[in-house]
């Protein structure tokens, strides 16, 4: 598990998360897609993996940010394509007013929710 994750996840127990959760990676946790296309509406992590349409990409290299509540993490995908994806990744909790925490799930494109599986 990479080093810091578990305070990550430790910090939200009392709400939606728990450290159980990072025992195993993410596994229990989905990426909402917010549609179904080449992938399902929910993308479920298999430790610190997710697959996406053609391509598994993996969780590696975590470092906390400070004065957030998120770890930067690179974000290396492998296909059958010969051209390697690599990205960088924050899984962040933010709290929402009103909804209590919520983490998520940034890229340079877009932000999506984590939820239960």
């Amino acid at each position: 598990m990479p080093s810091g994750f578990c305070s990550l996840i430790l910090t939200v127990s009392l709400t939606t998360y728990s450290c159980t959760a990072a025992a195993d990676g993410l596994t229990g946790l989905c990426v909402d897609n917010e549609e179904v296309g080449c992938m399902e509406r929910l993308l479920p992590f298999d430790d610190f993996s997710l697959a996406l349409c053609e391509e598994t990409c993996t969780l590696n290299n975590p470092v906390q940010v400070r004065g957030l509540r998120a770890t930067l993490y690179d974000f290396d995908c492998v296909s059958d394509n010969p051209v390697e994806r690599n990205q960088r990744v924050m899984i962040m909790i933010q709290n929402y007013y009103g909804q209590g925490d919520k983490m998520i799930f940034i890229d340079k494109h877009e932000v999506r929710d984590i939820v239960r599986c």
